[in-house]
């Protein structure tokens, strides 16, 4: 084989390697330029969700203060329908006795 066989073939070589060296660089750009958009977006995603769980505790104990004062509340209530209940006895119960 002569030295400008040789030349030729690596010519014939580089000139396959190149474009298909170049396609594989632009498919590889094009494809991780979308992995890294998705990977801002989960991590914005992640950020929000930490936010939200956060957000949720603190209503979820303004959540839990007020279903206990509700609780007193009706408790008191109660309490109140007796004692009501029993001065309304008791004036029923003076009115009879006169």
């Amino acid at each position: 084989m002569s030295e400008q066989e040789v030349y030729f073939i690596i010519l014939k070589i580089v000139t396959v390697a190149i474009p298909i060296i170049i396609g594989i660089v632009t498919i590889t750009e094009k494809l991780t330029k979308p992995i890294n958009q998705l990977d801002k977006t989960i991590s914005n995603l992640n950020a929000t969700i930490s936010s939200l769980q956060e957000s949720n505790k603190v209503q979820d104990k303004r959540l839990d203060r007020h279903g206990r004062e509700i609780d007193e509340t009706k408790h008191k209530i109660i309490e109140h329908n007796t004692r009501i209940g029993n001065v309304e006895k008791d004036i029923e119960e003076l009115k009879g006795g006169r």
